[in-house]
């Protein structure tokens, strides 16, 4: 079993790092493409950040860590629909 954990946990880290090199190839490609000052920059930085923002909490780590065994233990509870409603509206607050 710890083999499988073990070969789980590299499979994840190794996607995760192929992420991040790709995310900053994909940078540097658009920072020579479009430049780092000037109007197409400045354009391009206000349409991505919104998105960018809204991705970063929804799949943030820590949100989801918090956000997911909540959901399943409000589930299980008798008044789930009332208080998954809530537990919805605190984390979009939030």
């Amino acid at each position: 079993m710890s083999s499988s954990i073990g070969r789980n946990s590299l499979i994840m880290a190794s996607g995760t790092a192929a992420s991040r090199v790709t995310g900053q190839i994909r940078t540097i490609l658009l920072a020579a493409a479009m430049g780092t000052t000037g109007m197409a920059a400045n354009a391009y930085q206000a349409g991505a950040m919104i998105p960018q923002v809204m991705f970063t909490l929804v799949s943030g780590g820590i949100f989801n860590a918090v956000l997911v065994p909540q959901i399943v233990r409000t589930l299980n509870s008798k008044d789930a629909e009332e208080r998954l409603d809530k537990l919805i509206t605190v984390a979009i607050a939030l």
